[in-house]
């Protein structure tokens, strides 16, 4: 299962990365990204 949440994570943040990079938002991009992390580690409790 874990692999799965992880495939799911990396995935996510790419698609979501790619977008915001277009919008020229550096903060965004590192908060995005924080927050997806954030957001796995607790769905794996």
């Amino acid at each position: 299962m874990t692999d799965y949440i992880k495939i799911l994570e990396n995935e996510l943040t790419t698609i979501l990365l790619k977008n915001l990079e277009k919008l020229r938002l550096p903060a965004a991009v590192d908060v995005a990204r924080l927050t997806i992390k954030k957001y796995f580690e607790n769905l794996k409790y």
